[in-house]
């Protein structure tokens, strides 16, 4: 009778005794979360912290701070990407910037080319027609010198005065007062100084 009573008893002891006993799993699953947790499986963390929180239940308290610092470190990388992308867009943005910065500079130097080409071809037409300008003055200087010559030569004798409009012939042998008071003193002068004339084009002795 008494051996009836104590076998309920002795059952519910084993029970408890057996609920009481600890997982033995449970220190390699919660390595294997924190090994994984390590190498950013977080979703394998999940589940060994889990397994292991099924496995011991009395280690909630401890198994959930484990859970919780999953958590943490997958909100804290999902902050680090966003910051990155704002970083990244912010980067390139600038390089746009830069971009841009660099075509007005590129159009601004071609701008400049071609502004310095046009001052260039300027400065070329200046310097010809200056040079122009100078030997037409030059041409105008000996022009202007023959029919000084020339009027000067009419005080002369005839010998002197060739040998002044000679000099003005040189200078300007088509204007008609050189030309005219050359004709007329070689023809009052005599052969030997005419042949002695040096000029562009002689007149002949009519």
């Amino acid at each position: 009778m008494n051996h009836f009573f104590l076998l309920p008893f002795c059952c519910l002891l084993s029970l408890s005794l057996a609920q009481a006993q600890p997982c033995p799993e449970f220190s390699r699953l919660m390595r294997a979360g924190n090994r994984f947790m390590q190498e950013k499986e977080y979703k394998l963390a999940l589940n060994k912290f889990n397994a292991a929180r099924l496995c011991l239940p009395d280690s909630t308290s401890r198994v959930d701070k484990r859970i919780s610092a999953v958590f943490d470190a997958i909100e804290k990388e999902k902050q680090a990407a966003i910051d990155q992308k704002k970083i990244a867009d912010q980067e390139r943005e600038k390089a746009k910037d830069a971009l841009k910065m660099a075509e007005v500079a590129k159009a601004a130097a071609i701008a400049n080319g071609q502004i310095a080409r046009e001052a260039r071809n300027d400065a070329i037409a200046s310097a010809e027609s200056a040079r122009k300008a100078e030997a037409q003055a030059q041409k105008d200087a000996r022009e202007a010198q023959a029919l000084l010559w020339a009027n000067e030569s009419d005080k002369l004798p005839s010998d002197t005065a060739i040998r002044l409009l000679e000099k003005a012939a040189q200078y300007n042998l088509k204007a008609v007062p050189v030309y005219e008071r050359l004709f007329r003193r070689f023809n009052e002068s005599d052969s030997l100084a005419a042949k002695q004339l040096h000029l562009p084009h002689k007149p002949m002795a009519s």
